[in-house]
């Protein structure tokens, strides 16, 4: 930071200072944004991390809801039930039955 002028009598200290002045925003300007920029970066990621997160639950749920429809498949207990107990709909069921619908791989 340049050193503020002490004196400033006449139409060049007034420029010297409006000089200093205009230095002194754009570098207040610079440091703002570069703050900001960072605040940011690092939001972004703990919101990508959150949302990777939930997904990964939504994903276990979703593979919870199969093993126990399985297993009550298994059991004889009526799809209703079946439905009830997981969450699953009635499609999904279905698949499972058929062997077509496994967990959550592409």
């Amino acid at each position: 930071m340049d050193a503020f002028p002490e004196d400033f009598s006449g139409q060049e200290e007034v420029d010297r200072m409006l000089t200093y002045i205009e230095k002194e925003i754009r570098r207040i300007k610079t440091e703002g944004r570069e703050e900001g920029w960072h605040e940011g970066l690092l939001t972004g990621r703990e919101e990508g991390r959150e949302e990777g997160r939930e997904e990964g639950r939504e994903a276990g749920r979703f593979e919870r809801g199969i093993a126990v429809a399985l297993a009550m498949l298994e059991n004889g207990e009526p799809v209703e039930k079946i439905l009830q107990y997981t969450g699953l709909t009635p499609e999904q069921l279905d698949e499972i039955r058929e062997g077509r619908l496994r967990g959550t791989e592409s």
